[in-house]
């Protein structure tokens, strides 16, 4: 299901999406708008402004779809051209955990800015990508111990019994416990199902043969009827990620699998098509994720390992005036095998302060790396993603890049070319 912008009904006043951060005209309602349209909570988002022709309504940094009264929708935009924000949001890893509705109301996701055939579609390859992983690293196996009386030693033998067996002149009965491994567990059956399930569809994106071929890895693994058990027991799986440390890549294509059967809002025993939920998130986390996750495809490939400032690496600076301690959590610290050796910091605005430089600068200097930058986005939706100024300050210089969302293909191609030049590789 593909929805355009004129497919959705505004509540009454409303000509159009609001902009993401914003307290201007753009974001006017007029007079005959009700505020009670719109849904409880809806102050996180946006508060409204009275003035002399309706309303000013000044948003947060909060994007997505607003559902209101009478079936129409209160959609925000981001202020900066975004041409796919399906992909944006599958890129920047959030698509799985920022789009349960704070609503009770179920509304399309494909509404103001995407043209793609579904979003559904989205999933099912984030999915069968996981499976991929799977097949790569080893299929989870479940150990399990069994008593056994064998003619030879397949496992540990149970010598008090087999001393009692012996006495009784049983010496060629051997019991003993043998350990068996077994793929028909809870992951492996839950994800061969989900496969089951979209095996049955058709897509405009995903070939039937690319599916069957990842149902084909699980072939040795039991097929299992759906049920509310299951579902819980891989609720229980995610949470308290029940799984062995070497088989941690497991959590994602169970979560996109729940994530595809739960939107198929499959009643047991019948399928059907549930509709699309509302979502809002924040724009500059999204954008910061998306940035991490873009230099890390980059960069991985080139033997170096990108961290995530704010949860790794963190240091502290000490001011020995005010005796205050700082902890610096710089967006991106990118290390070699031995050493930390640059830290970019990610911002989503189109102006850079002093105090953005600063604060690189900082992060540079406590952390002793040759290489710091700004990414940034651009100050006009024209403007290539190409462009790179320097700031020089304290006799160093902090470079900025702008990655536009206008054209993922394009600024790809830069963002690499500015880090080939940045850690000396061939672009």
């Amino acid at each position: 299901m593909t929805l355009n912008p004129n497919d959705i009904e505004y509540p009454k006043g409303v000509s159009g999406p609001l902009t993401e951060d914003s307290s201007t005209r753009e974001n006017h309602i007029g007079p005959e708008f009700d505020h009670q349209a719109l849904p409880d909570g809806y102050r996180k988002y946006l508060s409204l402004e009275v003035v002399e022709d309706g309303y000013i309504a000044n948003t947060d940094s909060y994007v997505g779809i607003l559902p209101c009264a009478n079936d129409t929708f209160l959609p925000i935009i981001p202020k900066t051209e975004v041409r796919n924000l399906s992909y944006f949001l599958q890129k920047s890893g959030r698509l799985f955990h920022d789009l349960d509705s704070p609503f009770d109301d179920e509304v399309p996701y494909e509404t103001v800015l995407d043209e793609l055939t579904s979003m559904h579609e989205l999933f099912i390859r984030q999915l069968l990508d996981g499976v991929d992983r799977i097949r790569r690293d080893g299929l989870l196996k479940t150990h399990r111990t069994e008593s056994v009386t064998l003619q030879q030693i397949e496992g540990q033998v149970d010598r008090r019994e087999y001393g009692r067996r012996a006495a009784q002149i049983q010496y060629r009965s051997i019991p003993q416990h043998r350990e068996t491994k077994n793929l028909n567990n809870i992951p492996n059956q839950f994800l061969k199902y989900t496969l089951e399930y979209i095996a049955r569809g058709s897509y405009a994106t995903i070939d039937d043969e690319e599916i069957y071929q990842r149902l084909d890895y699980f072939h040795p693994v039991e097929s299992v009827n759906l049920t509310p058990e299951l579902l819980d027991a891989v609720r229980r799986i995610e949470q308290e990620q029940d799984l062995p440390p070497s088989r941690q890549y497991y959590l994602a294509p169970l979560q996109q699998a729940r994530f595809i059967i739960e939107e198929a809002d499959i009643s047991f025993g019948e399928e059907s098509t549930a509709e699309r939920p509302s979502f809002m998130f924040r724009m500059y986390d999204a954008y910061e994720d998306f940035i991490r996750n873009k230099i890390e495809d980059i960069l991985r490939d080139e033997g170096y390992n990108v961290f995530d400032g704010n949860i790794r690496h963190r240091r502290d600076l000490y001011d020995s005036g005010s005796k205050e301690r700082y902890e610096l959590k710089p967006d991106i610290v990118v290390s070699d095998d031995m050493q930390d050796i640059a830290v970019l910091e990610v911002k989503y605005k189109p102006s850079l302060e002093s105090t953005d430089h600063y604060q690189t600068w900082i992060y540079k200097q406590q952390y002793g790396v040759d290489r710091a930058a700004l990414i940034s986005i651009p100050t006009s939706t024209g403007q290539s993603g190409s462009e790179v100024y320097t700031r020089n300050r304290f006799r160093d210089s902090i470079t900025n890049f702008r990655y536009s969302l206008a054209d993922f293909s394009e600024s790809n191609d830069h963002l690499r070319s500015f880090l080939a030049e940045m850690f000396g590789f061939p672009p």
